[in-house]
């Protein structure tokens, strides 16, 4: 069998981001996410596709790039042909998604950095902390 394809790596990452949105994986493929010859991230895939890959945020740096390759017993692909750069702390805001009623009790938030978590306040006061665990950055908040 020939070598594995290139794995996709998806952004926002911050330097303070525990996961990064990975695609392309192959199942039992150990895909390494990496800052040049540092790694800063890696996992064995359990599924065909795509998955989310655990990051070291101690070895994030901000401006920096990252790349991924995958590794099975073919062999290891070739690095990813587009990088992710990280981003500083400060992400850019979630858009919502609904239309804001006085009666609305649910909103839907887009543009969530993976493994994130939405702090909700009313009038400046937290009254509520969602984690958001899906790979494609959107999320439900319950009012």
């Amino acid at each position: 069998m020939p070598r594995p394809l290139p794995v996709t790596l998806y952004s926002p990452v911050s330097v303070l981001s525990h996961k990064i949105r990975v695609t392309g994986v192959l199942k039992d493929a150990n895909v390494i996410i990496s800052d040049g010859t540092t790694e800063v991230g890696g996992v064995t895939a359990d599924v065909d596709g795509e998955i989310l890959v655990s990051l070291n945020t101690s070895l994030l740096v901000a401006k920096h790039n990252l790349r991924g390759t995958q590794r099975t017993n073919d062999g290891t692909s070739a690095v990813t042909t587009a990088t992710v750069q990280v981003q500083s702390v400060s992400l850019h805001a979630s858009t919502l998604i609904s239309v804001l009623h006085t009666c609305m009790t649910d909103v839907m938030v887009n543009g969530l950095t993976p493994s994130s978590s939405l702090v909700k306040r009313i009038n400046g006061v937290k009254v509520g902390n969602y984690p958001n665990p899906s790979i494609n950055n959107t999320s439900m908040v319950w009012g």
